[in-house]
């Protein structure tokens, strides 16, 4: 009775130890397919890695260029700004000087800017620099707050200033 008793428990042993070289096995293939779902996310990592640092190399570079064009134009707006500074101003000089002269009056060229009391052409720095270059206008001269006329204009032209 013995034999056949220990039979059945061998037999049971057996049936038991199959279960478990299957589970060993089921846990075994479990643990490559984890190894290697672990290599494929540290894969996508490090891809994601690189591309984020190529992102954020790029989002400075980007920042840079905006910082470069944000001076730019704060540039151009300032020069802006002095040009039309500079305008005004050169129109004031020119009102201040042709105060009362008829605007169809052939001495009058608004082409012209008033340097120390005298009309030179626009940009002609040479003349600024030289003082030669002087419109008929700037012949007359200033006493007395009435400007005297050239002598071809008649008295009755005589301009006052107010």
């Amino acid at each position: 009775m013995l034999i056949p008793k220990l039979k059945s428990q061998l037999s049971e042993s057996a049936v038991s130890l199959k279960d478990a070289l299957k589970a060993v096995d089921e846990a075994q293939n479990d643990a490559r397919l984890a190894r290697e779902e672990q290599e494929t996310l540290k894969v996508t990592l490090n891809e994601g890695t690189a591309g984020r640092a190529e992102a954020i190399k790029e989002q400075e570079k980007l920042a840079a260029e905006k910082e470069s064009l944000i001076a730019q134009v704060e540039e151009l707006q300032g020069f802006m700004l002095s040009i039309n500074e500079q305008s005004f101003r050169q129109g004031v000089r020119q009102v201040a000087f042709f105060h009362g002269v008829p605007s169809d009056d052939e001495r009058y060229d608004s082409n012209m800017d008033v340097v120390d009391d005298h009309l030179m052409p626009l940009g002609d720095e040479e003349a600024e620099e030289n003082d030669q270059t002087i419109h008929p206008v700037a012949e007359m001269s200033r006493g007395n707050d009435v400007i005297q006329p050239e002598e071809s204009v008649q008295p009755d032209d005589t301009l006052d200033i107010v």
